[in-house]
């Protein structure tokens, strides 16, 4: 009898075994059901958002188009900077004053984990993988095949929207997942994004026509705020830009600036262009200039001397840099001051900087060390001014300083401030006159001042040859600057 009880019971456990079993496989075939299901509606919702939006900028493209006019683009000086650079004779010496100070040391850049696309680094030729280089640095990138089937034809505004309509049902998905995946992994810039998705157009598309309309599609699905318009039956792209653009044809659109990248620094005007009204939705970001993170491009290490005199003692210092990221420096349009004063150096050139300047500056006088600075400034880079080296005006990063023989006066005042901001640590900022460009510290020391925002700064030129800080070119003394542009 108890044998029969117990025989009942196991019976029993295993029934309840199964049947908590039955239903946890139940419950996920349930979920896994719902899970599908869900999915399905994302993609479904996905694809419709995505067919309401074409819908609404085919509208856009198929209207009527406005023509605009041209607005000269914007010069950096008014005036011609000066071609000789004045020099002082210091009379008498005088007395470095002010605590001493210690060069700071550079941090190294911490790694940020970024996603892996397929394989970080791929030794032998994919043929499935499309392959742009870009400032020696091989980017890989899988492409459908559907991407490059697209033709401008009837070539007129009919024409864009066929190419538009091609692209818009190619998978170009993945194409923009890799490239937002690049731009992390590399650190670029809108610039160093807008040149890659440049070649990567020119590489699919032999037509010019056709490569920048693909280079338009692309960049409006990456977000950003660009413009196909008409010349004849030329394209045009037009680029929205944070800050303004020097040198370059320029249309306002909507009360918003739009930039012809591709014709900067042209001699001739490019005149009326014809476009459409509205935007792409969601391409609503403007091109931004700035230079906040040093791009990881592949280096090409090489390494520079500086020589200079202070107070009849030579100094020598070893300067290494990337001839990589000086080319991508070098292709820039004419940005505004901001993007140039606000730019870190690699971190092999800050570091070899401070390498070289730690024993020269170290535990002097704040304003001997300032000083120090400005006659490295003013002694190391020979003076010309852009018209004579570039046949065109352009402004230099730091980092581009460091490398070119010659520079010009706001060349000197970018690399000056960004050593007295980054290395000593004091406020400065860049003072634009009409045809001059000078800088000035926030430091307790006599000499020209000037107050801004109630704040007591002293110029230093790092253009005004043997000019020790508290000095202002005789020209500019009493001269109210145009701007000031803040170090931050």
């Amino acid at each position: 009898m108890q044998q029969n009880r117990d025989g009942v019971q196991s019976l029993f456990k295993r029934f309840g075994r199964f049947n908590v079993l039955g239903f946890l496989l139940l419950g996920t075939l349930v979920s896994a059901q719902s899970f599908s299901d869900f999915k399905k509606n994302q993609i479904r919702a996905y694809e419709d958002d995505k067919a309401q939006r074409e819908r609404e900028f085919r509208s856009f493209l198929n209207a009527k188009w406005k023509a605009y006019r041209e607005s000269q683009g914007l010069k950096v000086y008014e005036k011609q900077k000066p071609k000789i650079l004045p020099k002082i004779t210091l009379k008498e010496k005088t007395t470095p004053v002010g605590p001493p100070v210690v060069i700071r040391a550079v941090k190294k850049p911490e790694p940020k984990h970024i996603p892996k696309i397929e394989k970080p680094e791929i030794k032998k030729v994919d043929k499935n993988l499309t392959y742009i280089s870009l400032f020696a640095t091989k980017f890989s990138l899988k492409l459908d095949k559907s991407l490059t089937l697209a033709h401008y034809q009837p070539q007129n505004k009919s024409g864009i929207t066929n190419f538009f309509d091609t692209l818009s049902s190619s998978s170009y998905k993945q194409l923009i997942d890799e490239l937002s995946l690049h731009v992390k992994r590399y650190k670029l810039n809108d610039w160093a994004l807008y040149l890659l998705c440049e070649k990567l157009s020119f590489k699919l598309y032999r037509d010019k026509n056709e490569a920048k309309l693909f280079q338009w599609f692309i960049l409006n699905q990456l977000g950003y705020d660009l413009k196909v318009a008409l010349k004849d039956s030329d394209i045009v792209i037009l680029s929205k830009s944070k800050k303004p653009i020097y040198s370059t044809p320029n249309y306002t659109l909507s009360n918003s600036r739009y930039y012809a990248l591709d014709y900067y620094n042209i001699k001739t005007s490019l005149g009326s262009l014809r476009t459409y009204e509205g935007n792409y939705p969601d391409a609503i970001k403007a091109l931004d200039l700035g230079l906040k993170n040093i791009p990881k491009f592949t280096k090409d290490d090489k390494e520079r001397k500086l020589k200079f005199r202070y107070r009849g003692e030579k100094y020598t210092l070893h300067v290494r840099y990337n001839k990589n990221l000086i080319d991508f420096m070098s292709s820039y349009p004419q940005a505004d001051y901001g993007s140039y004063f606000n730019a870190p150096l690699s971190y092999e050139s800050s570091t070899s900087l401070v390498e070289s300047l730690k024993p020269v500056i170290d535990s002097k006088p704040a304003s001997e060390a300032i000083n120090i600075l400005l006659y490295f400034v003013q002694h190391a880079f020979k003076y010309e001014v852009d018209q004579e080296q570039f046949a065109r005006e352009k402004v230099m990063f730091a980092q581009e300083t460091l490398y070119y023989k010659k520079s010009d006066c706001e060349d000197r005042a970018v690399l000056f401030a960004y050593l007295v901001k980054n290395l000593l640590g004091f406020n400065v900022v860049g003072i634009k006159y009409p045809d001059h460009m000078a800088t000035a510290v926030e430091v307790p020391l006599k000499g020209d001042t000037l107050n801004i925002s109630s704040h007591h700064y002293v110029i230093a030129d790092p253009t005004y040859i043997n000019a020790p800080i508290g000095k202002s070119m005789p020209k500019y003394k009493n001269v109210i600057p145009e701007k000031y542009i803040v170090v931050r």
